[in-house]
């Protein structure tokens, strides 16, 4: 699995470590492509069967973290918030914020939980799963 470490802020208090890590059950390759609200752009991953990306981060008092990701493989693109402060500090495993995309869409695994379809696609894209 490749690593990124997104740079900590100095001085200010740390409400956690976390790390996002993506995974494909696709056969066709995956190419992932996150950025964060505060300018961090992690460039084009391309993902193979089984394979992983991930990156560690601080979240900081006052300054709200969240990080967006593109998905592409054969005609299918979509986009999702891979990490949202607000909604994910409670939701992940131990500051741990697994995902893996497969061909019905992109599942998260929810703390006490399990693996859940967070978003599907449809007509191509991707959709958020309102269902809970």
């Amino acid at each position: 699995m490749a690593m990124v470490m997104v740079s900590p802020t100095v001085n200010s208090e740390t409400l956690g470590t976390y790390t996002v890590d993506i995974g494909s059950n696709l056969t066709d390759a995956l190419t992932v492509h996150c950025q964060s609200n505060r300018g961090d752009d992690l460039g084009n991953q391309v993902l193979q069967y089984s394979g992983h990306f991930g990156w560690k981060f601080d979240v900081i008092l006052g300054q709200p973290r969240m990080f967006s990701c593109s998905l592409s493989f054969g005609n299918l693109n979509g986009m999702f918030d891979a990490f949202i402060y607000g909604r994910d500090f409670a939701r992940c495993n131990d500051n741990l914020c697994q995902w893996v995309v497969d061909p019905k869409g992109v599942y998260i695994n929810l703390k006490d939980k399990g693996w859940k379809l967070e978003y599907y696609w449809k007509t191509g894209e991707l959709n958020e799963d309102l269902l809970s």
